[in-house]
């Protein structure tokens, strides 16, 4: 039988099947760990206080509590904006890219986020009537960089309406069918 030294030092006869297999084994481990992280991250529920009600009905949740659960969970990641773009004189559209490490796994998502560029009230929709445009470009950076944390992350999944219920049989329900075949 090998053992762990023998194979640390190059000492072991492993066939190139075994070593694939070993390697096949710790991914699929791996890949079984990283669903079951991503389903506990998607069962937490987001606390009352932090989820907010928009005026169209709609629940959402501010960024600082999607960023403090994204550095909680996932504490090496970046954001990056790719582009951003104007749709005509009325909206600004940011597309970024965060990027994490997932147990030393990197990913990524690019996401978009848009909003309505603000003009000062009753006045026409030109340039000089703007009212702070680094302010509606950061709305819609905030926008996508929320919809990447939730996506990527499952975080707030509850809010977003982005859980899976889990139908599958636990271990003792699994046994009890074993017992009555």
């Amino acid at each position: 039988m090998t053992d762990a030294n023998q194979v640390a030092n190059g000492q072991a006869n492993i066939t190139p099947k075994q070593m694939v297999d070993g390697k096949l084994a710790v991914n699929n481990e791996l890949q079984q760990h990283l669903r079951r992280e991503k389903q506990n991250i998607s069962s937490i529920s987001t606390p009352k206080p932090f989820v907010k009600r928009r005026p169209d009905g709609l629940d959402y949740v501010e960024e600082k509590y999607m960023r403090d659960q994204l550095n909680e969970h996932f504490p090496v990641w970046s954001w990056e904006i790719k582009e951003t773009q104007f749709l005509g004189s009325e909206w600004v559209i940011v597309t970024g890219e965060l990027q994490i490490l997932d147990n030393s796994v990197p990913r990524k998502f690019s996401s978009i986020g848009a909003t309505r560029i603000q003009f000062k009230k009753g006045k026409e929709h030109t340039p000089e009537n703007v009212v702070d445009i680094d302010k509606n470009v950061a709305s819609a950076n905030t926008n996508a960089f929320k919809r990447a944390i939730n996506r990527l992350c499952n975080i707030c999944d509850d809010v977003y309406k982005k859980q899976v219920e889990d139908y599958g049989l636990d271990d003792s329900q699994k046994e009890e069918i074993t017992t009555l075949a």
